[in-house]
């Protein structure tokens, strides 16, 4: 992040004051410069998932396992995606469970309210509204288990995959 803090302005400054053609080739530049610096966060974002349990279940330094996770997530990348994917999306079933209908009764009390019928907005929004609140406290249980359970999820897919891209 500290060298793209030098080098995005020197590919954006030829973009601000240059000829049509530096225009051209500095976007270019910046485009494939911004589209690396992506994949890279990505990359470490996907490797900062392993790295620690490399850390904890390996008893690695902190060095080697952070590039034992690079290692890792550059041969399991899509197969991380879909792992994600699967977590998010139990995830969002989980809270829209949780959240959906007291949620979908307060914006209905909403559009009442906005509709001019005061009588059932109000109603709906406090029908659904006090419920929606008190689930926002209560919701960190489910949320803690649904940490726990994503966590687990990635110990187990590590344990199945431990020691097969050490080299």
């Amino acid at each position: 992040l500290l060298v793209s803090l030098v080098v995005i302005p020197l590919l954006a400054i030829p973009i601000s004051v240059g000829g049509l053609l530096l225009k051209i080739v500095f976007s270019t530049l910046l485009g494939i410069y911004v589209l690396a610096l992506i994949a890279i966060i990505i990359l470490l974002g996907l490797a900062e998932i392993w790295a620690p349990r490399e850390v904890i279940i390996d008893k690695k330094p902190w060095r080697e396992a952070l590039f034992a996770g690079i290692r890792i997530a550059r041969r399991k990348f899509w197969s991380m995606l879909l792992l994600g994917l699967v977590n998010l999306i139990l995830g969002s079933i989980v809270m829209l469970i949780i959240f959906g209908i007291p949620l979908g009764i307060a914006i209905g009390g909403i559009a009442g309210l906005i509709g001019g019928n005061s009588t059932l907005g109000i109603s709906l929004v406090i029908l659904g509204g006090l419920p929606f609140l008190f689930l926002l406290l209560v919701s960190i249980l489910p949320s803690g288990i649904l940490t726990a359970f994503k966590a687990s999820v990635w110990t187990i897919a590590y344990n199945n995959i431990r020691g097969k891209y050490d080299k």
